[in-house]
């Protein structure tokens, strides 16, 4: 009994089940949000900055070692993902949250700022809230970041700087 076309359409039912991105489509792969975000404070820091990393070369000058394994759990696979950096002003308390929602054609990076409820209890202190974003890499040469603010209401968007390697 030749059993091979049961299989073949038995697969082909299975692959038809499964979505994959469109070559070229980034996503996000992982994403770490820090209330004290680990780089050295800009000159201005009463402006939220957006980083593009897109090389070991990038990380290492702008971040230092360690590949990303500190925070995604795995070392970044630099031809094909980068990493986006959103880091928000100093805020006077600990208690905001930066997480990427998801990625939209463009290349455009949603995120999420999420705020303390008023009157809710949080640790005061200086903090310099960011996340740190995975992503496959994507074809296009530059990306755009749109951040909704529990605060500001609309949208806002942003153009990532490209670190040099």
């Amino acid at each position: 009994m030749n059993h091979q076309p049961a299989i073949a359409l038995a697969l082909a039912g299975l692959l038809a089940l499964v979505t994959l991105p469109a070559l070229g489509q980034s996503r996000i792969l992982a994403q770490h949000s820090q209330a004290l975000c680990q780089l050295p404070r800009p000159a201005d820091s009463e402006v939220a900055m957006t980083l593009l990393l897109d090389s070991a070369t990038a990380w290492r000058r702008h971040v230092g070692a360690g590949g990303g394994a500190p925070l995604f759990g795995r070392s970044i696979r630099w031809p094909q993902e980068q990493v986006l950096l959103h880091v928000l002003p100093e805020q006077s308390t600990m208690g905001i949250r930066v997480s990427a929602v998801k990625v939209q054609a463009g290349p455009v990076l949603a995120l999420r700022v999420k705020r303390p409820e008023p009157g809710t209890m949080a640790q005061m202190a200086i903090s310099r809230p960011c996340v740190w974003v995975l992503v496959k890499r994507s074809a296009a040469r530059s990306w755009r970041v749109q951040v909704q603010d529990s605060a500001a209401g609309a949208p806002q968007n942003r153009v990532p700087k490209r670190l040099a390697a």
